[in-house]
């Protein structure tokens, strides 16, 4: 079950994030599917879901009309 989501606007920050919680063994997912099913089997054990929007270099208006 997913307990902390850490949205990250590239991968570097939301592997920054993500390992933070893996050192200490907490199972921890970084991805970069923006699909992906947070009721799924790929999240059933994750307790941290790093998710990277690759949203670094897009323009302010962009990343809101995206989300």
């Amino acid at each position: 079950m997913i307990k902390v989501l850490i949205i990250a606007d590239d991968l570097t920050g939301a592997m920054d994030n993500g390992v933070q919680f893996s050192k200490f063994g907490i199972p921890t997912l970084v991805t970069i599917d923006t699909n992906i099913d947070f009721f799924g089997p790929e999240c059933e054990n994750i307790q941290v879901l790093a998710l990277d929007t690759e949203t670094r270099h897009i323009f302010a208006k962009e990343v809101y009309i995206a989300s």
